[in-house]
């Protein structure tokens, strides 16, 4: 949610998924539906917020996600906030009847800047 003066509006969620305690690691999920909200920070500035809390509350040691291959604007952002592509799955998805790839990206507590 995102408050500008008084109003607040519902522009999208971002959540920590998959939490595995023993290893500590999570799933990072993020959705920001509103395009009005689109490349304005809001984004990174939510992952930032929930990467502080993984590192520095859940006491998380790595956090990783799965974007579309195609989902150049998603990748430059977890690129800005410290995530780096591990890996892609070829042709892993289906969408508009054509397959793409799934990129796999992670970032680590030690390589977090608060």
């Amino acid at each position: 949610m995102v408050g500008e003066g008084k109003s607040k509006e519902y522009i999208g969620n971002i959540s920590l998924m998959n939490i595995d305690w023993f290893s500590g690691t999570a799933e990072l999920g993020i959705f920001i539906g509103n395009k009005d909200y689109w490349g304005k920070g809001y984004g990174s500035d939510a992952i930032r917020t929930v990467l502080r809390f993984a590192f520095l509350q859940l006491g998380l040691r790595k956090v990783f996600l799965r974007v579309m291959g195609s989902n150049f604007r998603a990748q430059r952002c977890y690129r800005k906030v410290g995530f780096k592509e591990v890996g892609r799955m070829k042709a892993h998805l289906l969408k508009n009847g054509e397959y793409e790839d799934m990129v796999l990206m992670e970032t680590f507590k030690e390589e977090f800047a608060t």
